[in-house]
């Protein structure tokens, strides 16, 4: 443990604040080019304080704080409307102008689910499938794509029953135009892989992986490799349509009541308010100050979140298009892309066993 420090910053909810803190001498890595400690308030409140890593990436890495600052204000601002939803990390403040930014979360909850995924009793599993979709509804609300949606990235707390997604540093908002993200194609979709990204990013781009997170829960952590798999975990019903191109992909609402039958957690209206235009907007304005050459798409200046409708849209200059979906192909991380979206009456049994 440190000597106390001094940090000045604002909080969530806007009011500028200031406070003496314990700091661990321990940093561990979060998200990309970023570092994470323990710090402590006064009053043995923990927070964890998240700067970005030193070297020569440290451009990329303000990028990366940015977003998670983003998603957490706009996380904050549409939950006023029901209560903060434990299934995704809470911002509690941050200092997002000076040369040595930061932001402060409430400590995570539970365990990565690479540790503990592939164990999970059959009424866990459940659990984990309803907690995914919610967090999910909650992100689509806030008008925020994860984008990196991984076991690595999300968390399962085995006494809260309950998951939890972490790690914003490469979330973005609706209307973006997608960018390649780096890492195994088990969990990133084709239109985000480099190669073959494109079009813009909407509430459907996380849907891809976290049909592999059910799977892999299901499964207890088989690779998904084939249609086969599905109907053998009695998941071929709730993820019809999931592995197929993002604009025919259902929304994480969708599989959650209209399949799953349970109740919508996001009250009506909640990511259509001003304050949430505004801060989308604030997001964009960020972008290009901090990057004169960079365009706000006109969705954004004209506070039209999120984009209307789910069709497809052309790549942003200077990227590649995305190419049509495949179909089984021998790429075991792709061999499912084709699954078709068949007519279905509305909802179905998704317990284990159920048909």
């Amino acid at each position: 443990m440190t000597d106390k420090l001094k940090l000045q910053f604002r909080l969530v909810t806007g009011e500028p604040a200031e406070a003496e803190v314990r700091t661990d001498d321990v940093e561990f890595p979060v998200g990309e080019c970023l570092q994470a400690r323990r710090v402590w308030l006064e009053d043995d409140t923990e927070l964890r304080q998240h700067r970005v890593l030193p070297g020569p990436r440290r451009s990329v890495g303000y990028d990366r704080l940015d977003n998670e600052i983003i998603a957490g204000r706009l996380l904050y601002e549409v939950s006023g409307w029901g209560g903060y939803p434990p299934e995704v990390t809470c911002l509690y403040g941050d200092e997002a102008t000076s040369a040595d930014p930061y932001a402060l979360f409430e400590p995570y909850q539970g365990e990565q689910l690479s540790q503990v995924g592939t164990h999970l009793f059959t009424e866990e599993q459940e659990a984990f499938e309803v907690s995914l979709l919610t967090g999910l509804c909650w992100l689509a609300a806030a008008g925020i794509a994860h984008r990196a949606l991984s076991p690595d990235t999300v968390r399962w707390d085995s006494q809260r029953r309950r998951m939890q997604i972490t790690d914003f540093s490469r979330s973005t908002v609706f209307g973006a135009p997608r960018e390649a993200i780096a890492g195994s194609p088990h969990w990133i979709a084709r239109e985000a892989r480099p190669g073959s990204f494109g079009g813009v990013v909407s509430e459907r781009d996380d849907i891809w992986a976290a049909g592999r997170l059910i799977f892999f829960v299901r499964s207890q952590g088989e690779t998904l490799a084939g249609r086969g798999q599905l109907a053998e975990t009695g998941l071929s019903e709730l993820l019809d349509g999931v592995f197929g191109p993002p604009e025919g992909r259902p929304t994480a609402r969708e599989l959650l009541v209209d399949r799953m039958r349970q109740p919508d957690p996001v009250p009506p209206g909640a990511g259509s308010h001003a304050g949430l235009k505004q801060g989308r907007r604030r997001f964009w304005e960020a972008r290009q100050s901090k990057h004169p050459g960079a365009v706000i798409p006109a969705e954004a200046a004209e506070d039209a979140y999120p984009p209307p409708g789910p069709g497809p849209a052309g790549p942003a200059p200077g990227q590649r298009p995305a190419g049509p979906a495949p179909g089984p192909d021998g790429d075991p991380a792709t061999q499912v892309d084709g699954l078709s979206r068949k007519t279905r009456e509305r909802g179905f049994r998704w317990r284990r066993g159920g048909g």
